[in-house]
């Protein structure tokens, strides 16, 4: 038997555990965040911001589709083989206010973080502060939760579909974008400038 499996077109078939046998069982745990996917129904758009407005995903119907396929095949000449194709949308978030205006003097601004499903569990996310444009790596002039300038930080969005508080501020002025992650869900973020 020739067991296969793709997540978006790419091979995840080491992944699974145990290896799949005829008539076995055998399962593949995801602990990564979603990139990327199929454009929703609302023809959102994913990639790196580049400027303060733009956003890498977006909570409108539809959101991010993600394709999970699997074959298998039998020895030739033997009568069986399957293949199926499951399209889903991970979670994803929407943070408000969408762009962030961070005052002169670096006065905090509260925002809001909410899933766009009921949650069964609590669901921790990684908010990290990030620079816009091509430059890679920290937003060192933004304060998440008065963690250091720069740095991540976790909220914990509650069963049910409730909502987390946080703040964001600023030590000078600049464009930033926030990062929110977690396994198995769509990578979020959200554009801002610091005055």
């Amino acid at each position: 038997m020739v067991f296969s499996a793709h997540l978006d077109g790419e091979n995840v078939t080491a992944q699974f555990a145990p290896t799949p046998v005829p008539k076995g069982k055998s399962s593949m745990v995801r602990n990564a965040s979603f990139l990327g996917g199929e454009v929703g129904a609302t023809g959102v758009y994913i990639g790196v911001p580049q400027a303060p407005g733009e956003s890498i995903s977006h909570v409108a119907a539809g959101g991010r589709q993600h394709t999970f396929a699997i074959s298998c095949k039998c020895v030739e000449g033997a009568l069986c083989g399957h293949d199926d194709e499951l399209k889903f949308v991970p979670l994803n978030f929407a943070a408000s206010p969408s762009p962030v205006s961070i005052p002169a003097g670096g006065a905090a601004v509260n925002m809001t973080l909410t899933p766009d499903r009921l949650l069964t569990a609590p669901v921790a996310v990684t908010i990290s502060p990030h620079l816009l444009g091509s430059t890679p790596g920290p937003a060192n002039h933004i304060r998440v939760n008065g963690a250091a300038p720069g740095a991540a930080t976790v909220v914990t969005l509650s069963p049910g579909g409730g909502s987390a508080n946080f703040y964001v501020q600023s030590v000078g002025p600049g464009g930033f974008w926030l990062r929110f992650e977690t396994p198995g869900a769509q990578v979020g973020s959200v554009t801002g400038a610091a005055h």
